[in-house]
């Protein structure tokens, strides 16, 4: 996402809370989320511009396939929010329950050991943005951060009051988007934590998570 008016760059890491972000900026401009193309949230059908949807793009994809000028990528805030790998990988298997369930009333959903086996081949796939490391957004080919602030979706409130306040020169609220259902009942068992942290290392090692 991008806000010229603001001159921020927002790295959207699926499962994070970007949609509330993302609406907060909508906000400051006076737009409506049918008209969020103008931060670049728009679908995408040219590979020669990325994913499916540009509000997934990697932090080094911006200036790499022509969103913005490298000066103006050096210029501009650029932040990100991440998440836990455990509650990341069940809000995910969450939200694509209830999407397969409003798509087709009555089909099952795969069970969750089944869910952590997925993985695409194709990765400007929005399936694949959604299943890759959260360090995968932020770092570039020889593994340096390309963000200036990364808060944590646990202290989300707290971390983005003073960074919206430095941006906005005034305090915004967050509201809450696309928020999956709860199931207080899900858990990871201790061979799919396992599972998790090797597919995720990387991130519970960059973002200091235990596993």
């Amino acid at each position: 996402m991008i806000s010229h008016p603001r001159e921020t760059l927002f790295v959207h890491i699926p499962k994070t809370g970007g949609q509330s972000v993302e609406t907060v900026f909508l906000r400051d401009l006076g737009l409506s989320w049918r008209e969020r193309d103008t931060l670049l949230l728009r679908h995408n059908d040219d590979r020669a511009k990325g994913p499916e949807k540009l509000a997934h793009l990697y932090a080094s994809e911006y200036v790499a396939l022509g969103h913005l000028e490298a000066d103006r990528f050096a210029r501009y805030l650029k932040f990100t929010i991440v998440r836990h790998p455990f509650d990341r990988v069940l809000s995910e298997y969450r939200y694509r329950a209830a999407a397969m369930q409003r798509r087709s009333a009555g089909r099952d959903m795969p069970d969750l050991d089944a869910f952590l086996q997925t993985d695409s081949s194709d990765e400007y796939s929005d399936l694949s943005r959604h299943l890759v490391p959260q360090v995968r957004y932020i770092r570039d080919a020889q593994g340096r951060c390309l963000v200036d602030e990364v808060l944590r979706f646990e202290d989300l409130a707290q971390q983005i009051a003073p960074l919206f306040t430095r941006i906005f020169g005034a305090v915004r609220a967050l509201p809450h988007h696309n928020k999956s259902a709860q199931n207080a009942e899900m858990r990871l068992t201790a061979a799919q934590k396992e599972q998790v942290f090797l597919r995720y290392r990387a991130d519970f090692e960059a973002f200091d998570y235990a596993p």
